[in-house]
């Protein structure tokens, strides 16, 4: 197994994962560019990212999730209630409460 923390301050949050031939991100709490970036200073691609695991719904875990996981046709595995709070956050966010 290979583990890589791409950071973990208050802005943000990732940390990459591999074991054999999946590669995962624990946390997402960069921009998508910002994450990329720190992939590929671990020589690491975005796009051979297997999945990505939410531990909670703190922005500075979630920050680039929906567009990382939405550009590169990546899965997101998090607890339902996580997925809850995220979801209700949203819809406040854009107004459709």
């Amino acid at each position: 197994m290979k583990f890589s923390s791409l950071g973990s301050v208050s802005s943000g949050n990732s940390s990459y994962i591999e074991m054999g031939n999946k590669k995962f991100l624990v946390d997402a709490g960069f921009s998508g560019k910002k994450i990329a970036e720190k992939l590929n200073n671990i020589e690491k691609r975005i796009e051979d990212i297997t999945g990505i695991f939410v531990t909670h719904e703190h922005s500075d875990h979630i920050q680039g999730l929906g567009v990382v996981s939405r550009k590169y046709d990546i899965p997101i595995y998090l607890h339902e209630m996580t997925y809850s709070v995220i979801r209700r956050s949203e819809e406040r966010r854009v107004g459709k409460e």
